[in-house]
């Protein structure tokens, strides 16, 4: 199974600085058989797609996929007896060759208990398949995430046991055809700390291409890329890159797991509290194009807030400090334990004037998002060290002060007076509780759910209710671990483009989708639902935004140029009928840009749709296509 590793750590440190302006390096002179599946074609059985290739490979081959990757499993090849037959696999040949799509197959890291650095059975089973398909595969794969965690604690010697697999892999290929290009294992930790241990072992003289994973948001791609090249550049060598997985899982998120009832039943209930209805209150939404920083995902904004509340608009920082609070009474400020303190006085501000801010997840206030000179974003604990200014407190469960209390780190008692909205409490869905003690002059702290045990039941979501020096509000949760929620197909979609633009922006000659079929083995299985197209072969959103990008963007193209300023996206490249194209999009949210069009230039939208585009239009997080564009479209306010 091809595992997915998602670098949690990564998405909260490691970002696109929006505060400056970013180009992309030139790269290569056109596209090349730049686009790939994986699907796993060589695996029989419920879940995989031997049954399904010859459907699967003609719908690649009719989205101008150049590509399909998967394993040759040594299960397969190797029998007990010793006797080596390979009949799925010369199936698949054949059909591939069929369909004009090339194979990128993946070397087995283990067999019959044994790894491929024990035993001999991994040099007969090279061997073998080398001699049969040396001639049709062009390329090789040594192994798939070979520094996953799950591979990486069972290898004795650490990186020694696969540079001694590699090498070996290298001379048989080599042997076999000089020509041959040999992939490292595929790396899914993008910090490369185990690449850092290949290099200093010289693992680079036995492969000629490095192969990443990335699951992360498609603008993470500049960091990782730029990390990547860093690498190789700190150990005195260079290799083309392939990005051979990329994606997102299209599984719905129950409805538990997210925050929508604290926005459709909780909020409006504390607003009725401070004496409103939510049909007469305006709800503001924190977005910052200048630096990037949003305070919810739009799906989230049209699906939860907008069918309950009077209005719902957008505000920068800049914008609210300029807003009376008449005109901007609430205003959402973080869904989670991150906000950007750079710009925590201007909420000050806010609130010392009456405003109501909105803290609604994790622990409020707990990192801050700092922008360094490199172009990074990263994030800092601060605990609650801004906590006092807005006349908050907490019982962090690890303190003393909190441990003299019974504080308990996981909650199993919870009551609401207030609403219906609940959440259950165990180690990822957990809590933290507010206190009273830097309350001021008049001000009150009105708990809205009560949480503990049988030792310790404190407020794990309320309002600051203030009047003192500050005369606005607090409207809190501290919910551990909700999901964002997406249109989780459309979101899929809107990603994939992205990726690819991304990713060859930056270098990158080929990438993968991961993966093309759905499995769909349950409504809960994350693993099985990255797929284009559902189990049945029918088109998801995602192969629709698949077939616009390679056509907009086909081989024989120029490597788009990448052009980043706040959080907005351009990019720029010459396609292979030499026409000039822009994709632009926005990381999050949306809003309202200055467009200049080219007199005989044409817009199309992410799934290839013509749409009229007038002098103001709506950037998003959808790419939109500008064909016949020579200038960029977007024109500075």
């Amino acid at each position: 199974m091809l595992f997915r590793i998602v670098i949690f750590f990564q998405l909260l440190l490691l970002s696109v600085s929006c505060t400056a302006q970013y180009e992309s390096p030139i790269v290569g002179p056109v596209l090349t058989k730049a686009y790939g599946v994986t699907s796993h074609v060589t695996r029989k059985g419920d879940g995989w797609n031997y049954e399904t290739r010859r459907r699967e490979l003609k719908m690649m081959s009719t989205l101008k996929t150049s590509w399909c990757r998967s394993n040759l499993d040594a299960y397969n090849v190797v029998s007990q007896n010793g006797v080596m037959n390979s009949p799925i696999f010369d199936e698949v040949y054949l059909n591939l060759q069929e369909n004009g799509i090339e194979f990128l197959p993946i070397l087995s890291d283990y067999y019959n208990g044994q790894f491929a650095w024990q035993g001999d059975w991994y040099e007969k089973y090279v061997r073998y398949l080398v001699g049969k398909y040396g001639k049709k595969s062009m390329h090789w794969e040594v192994m798939n995430e070979i520094d996953h965690p799950n591979s990486k604690h069972n290898m004795k010697n650490g990186c020694s046991d696969y540079v001694k697999s590699l090498k070996l892999s290298h001379d048989i290929i080599k042997n076999n055809n000089p020509t041959a290009q040999i992939l490292c294992s595929s790396l899914c930790d993008l910090t490369y700390s185990f690449l850092d241990s290949l290099s200093m072992l010289g693992a680079y003289k036995y492969f000629d291409i490095v192969n990443i994973h990335s699951y992360s948001d498609p603008e993470m791609l500049i960091t990782h890329i730029a990390n990547l090249k860093d690498h190789m550049n700190k150990y005195g060598w260079t290799k083309p890159m392939w990005l051979t997985e990329c994606g997102m899982s299209s599984v719905s998120k129950p409805e538990s797991e997210t925050n929508k009832l604290f926005f459709t039943d909780l909020l409006p209930a504390a607003i009725k509290r401070l004496g409103n209805t939510p049909q007469n209150t305006i709800v503001s939404v924190l977005s910052d194009s200048e630096i990037g920083y949003s305070a919810m995902p739009e799906d989230e904004v049209n699906e939860w807030l907008k069918p309950v509340y009077k209005e719902v608009q957008y505000v920068s920082f800049s914008e609210l400090s300029k807003k009376t609070v008449a005109s901007c009474p609430i205003v959402i400020v973080s869904e989670n334990s991150e906000f950007p303190m750079s710009h925590f006085e201007e909420i000050l501000s806010y609130v010392k004037r009456g405003g109501t801010i909105v803290l609604s997840g994790g622990t409020p206030l707990y990192y801050d998002l700092q922008y360094t000179s490199d172009g990074n974003m990263t994030k800092k604990q601060v605990n609650d060290a801004y906590y006092s200014k807005l006349h908050m407190s907490a019982l962090f469960w690890w303190l003393d002060k909190a441990k003299k209390l019974g504080v308990p780190k996981v909650p199993h008692f919870v009551k609401n007076n207030f609403s219906n909205y609940k959440w259950n409490f165990n180690d990822t869905y957990s809590s933290r509780f507010m206190g009273s003690d830097q309350l001021k002059g008049k001000d009150s702290l009105i708990t809205l759910i009560e949480a503990g045990d049988n030792k310790y039941k404190g407020c794990v979501a309320g309002i600051y209710k203030l009047n003192s020096d500050l005369k606005g509000n607090v409207i809190f949760q501290t919910r551990e671990g909700a999901s964002n929620y997406f249109k989780e197909e459309l979101e899929q979609a809107r990603r994939l483009p992205r990726i690819f633009i991304m990713s060859f922006a930056n270098g990158v000659d080929k990438v993968f989708w991961y993966n093309f079929r759905s499995a769909e083995i349950s409504n809960n299985d994350r693993e099985s639902h990255f797929g284009l197209v559902h189990k049945n072969l029918t088109p998801k959103k995602s192969y629709y935004a698949y077939e616009t990008i390679t056509k907009m963007l086909p081989d024989g193209s120029t490597y788009p140029k990448l052009y980043v300023e706040g959080d907005v996206y351009a990019a720029s490249w010459i396609d292979s009928q030499k026409r000039p194209v822009w994709a632009v999009w926005r990381r999050k949210g949306k809003k309202m840009e200055k467009i200049s069009l080219d007199k005989n230039s044409e817009c199309y939208d992410l799934f290839g749709k013509k749409i009229n585009v007038s002098s103001k239009f709506d950037i998003s997080e959808n790419v939109v296509y500008f064909v016949g564009q020579k200038k960029n479209p977007i024109l500075k306010e």
